[in-house]
């Protein structure tokens, strides 16, 4: 069998993967080595085509440093470690070895928070080995992540923390929830406090029970909230 580039992969004319070839599922590491490989080099394919139409063709002189973010439970069930994600950077040939124009730094999602919090809240006193918990809310699910401090603040440098254990909790779309608890709160009361611009309309009765009225709510209501959230 004929050696072959990696990007070859991706432009394979072989019948033998049509649409009506039988598919399976693999939990084999070998398969899911290669399907990482994989999918860091067309990540990197897609970097280097995005900093050429951005910097230009000498983009490849200059100093290039990638900040990874990772959530704890897929490095966990993937990777394993960050240093076996940064040996997959390796591998797929984001990284080089020995080339000191490309450099990166690896972290676990949410552990990079400490410095921010103990900005924000000068009161907390987050002693060594004491424990906090984040709670990051999504449209569709709470991520709850256990840290631990394992450094404090000193001259020059930041606090910084581990995370122990996180749990995601799945959850009806936050927006819609909200949104709803509204509208059955005003069906309930049926009393609305008019702005200045829809003042004139203070007397005028909304009948909540009209599907068009309640659909007219809505499709206005759900942006104030998801800004109001944010």
């Amino acid at each position: 069998m004929a050696n072959i580039e990696m990007d070859d992969l991706f432009v394979s004319k072989d019948e033998s993967c049509s649409s009506d070839s039988e598919s399976f599922t693999t939990c084999h590491p070998g398969y899911m080595y290669f399907f990482v490989i994989t999918y860091l080099h067309c990540l990197n394919k897609q970097i280097e085509e995005k900093l050429e139409n951005t910097v230009g063709s000498n983009w490849r002189a200059n100093n290039i440093w990638y900040g990874v973010s990772i959530d704890k439970k897929l490095l966990d069930t993937v990777f394993g470690t960050i240093k076996k994600l940064e040996k997959s950077f390796f591998a797929s040939g984001i990284l080089e070895k020995d080339d000191e124009l490309r450099k990166a730094k690896f972290c676990t999602r949410g552990e990079e928070i400490l410095p921010a919090i103990q900005h924000k809240y000068q009161h907390l006193d987050l002693r060594m080995k004491s424990y906090f918990v984040v709670a990051q809310i999504s449209s569709k699910h709470i991520q709850l992540s256990l840290q631990q401090v394992v450094k404090l603040a000193s001259p020059g440098e930041d606090p910084a923390s581990i995370i122990i254990q996180d749990e995601i909790i799945d959850i009806d779309d936050v927006y819609d929830t909200l949104c709803k608890s509204i509208m059955k709160s005003l069906q309930v009361n049926c009393q609305v406090d008019y702005c200045t611009t829809h003042k004139s309309q203070e007397d005028t009765q909304c009948d909540f029970q009209s599907s068009k009225i309640c659909s007219n709510i809505y499709r206005n209501l759900k942006p104030c909230v998801v800004e109001l959230v944010s």
